[in-house]
């Protein structure tokens, strides 16, 4: 089957229109400026990103280790078995997320537009 010059049109337009889509829709927000961190799922600390600490927080199992540098957050080390929060790494843009759900923490980032690829529960 050969292409005819209306068939390469289309497809060209078809493959601009799927780029501008990417370009316009899943780039990453804006940076981050806070982290507000949820135990259990109420909102117990909310602090800057710049402020360069390290946090313990007590949750259902144990404390869960934040550390907060240069613009990013992160978990260190949480006491579930998985450790999938740990393995998460740095988060540095408004929306982003990190949870250890057997310890009931979370983290997320303010700062920037939301833009989400998908949301799973």
């Amino acid at each position: 089957m050969k292409l005819t010059a209306p068939d390469k049109i289309v497809f060209s337009l078809s493959i601009l229109f799927i780029v501008s889509l990417y370009w316009g829709l899943w780039q990453a927000s804006d940076e981050a400026y806070e982290v507000e961190i949820f135990i259990s799922g109420e909102k117990n600390y909310r602090l800057d990103l710049h402020e360069n600490k390290r946090l313990a927080v007590k949750g259902k199992l144990g404390d869960s280790i934040i550390e907060i540098k240069d613009g990013q957050a992160r978990f260190i080390s949480s006491p579930c078995n998985t450790s999938f929060c740990v393995r998460n790494g740095w988060q540095s843009h408004g929306g982003d997320f990190a949870a250890c759900l057997p310890n009931a923490v979370s983290l997320h980032l303010v700062g920037g537009g939301k833009i989400y690829d998908a949301i799973n529960f």
